[in-house]
């Protein structure tokens, strides 16, 4: 084989590997013709392959932001609670100083635990004008 012909074969080697084609020789020599029958090039079916799961991702993530939007999101609970609250934690609601916060915590000492956050107001000092400031902020487990 000449020069000629292993570069061409190298080639189309080359050439075939990458993009899933076929090639024949039709005769030797300075005559010769090159055919070349392709399906589905293999780079672009490989780049549609590594794109198309980045697609269902992009298409999920936006479905998932639509349903996000449509869909109520849980929060922390952030609400203190009453049988479980310390004196520093208790003084961070709105009225409820640190003798207030104290007499809650004592009072649960002796009575028991809470058993709805209305039982608050069972605590002296405080009343439904005070309940009615904290009663978003307190829950009871």
């Amino acid at each position: 084989m000449g020069f000629y012909k292993i570069i061409l074969v190298v080639i189309c080697g080359v050439c075939m590997s990458l993009t899933g084609c076929s090639a024949s020789f039709c005769g030797f020599g300075q005559g010769e013709e090159l055919v070349f029958s392709c399906e589905e090039p293999l780079i672009e079916s490989a780049t549609a392959q590594e794109t198309e799961p980045e697609k269902e991702e992009e298409t999920s993530a936006a479905v998932s932001k639509e349903q996000m939007a449509d869909t109520p999101v849980a929060l922390p609970d952030t609400r203190i609670d009453l049988n479980l609250a310390t004196v520093e934690e208790l003084v961070t609601l709105k009225g409820i100083g640190e003798s207030r916060a104290e007499a809650i915590v004592e009072y649960r000492t002796q009575q028991g635990p809470f058993t709805c956050i209305e039982d608050i107001m069972q605590v002296a000092g405080i009343k439904e004008g005070v309940f009615s400031k904290i009663k978003d902020q307190i829950v009871v487990h």
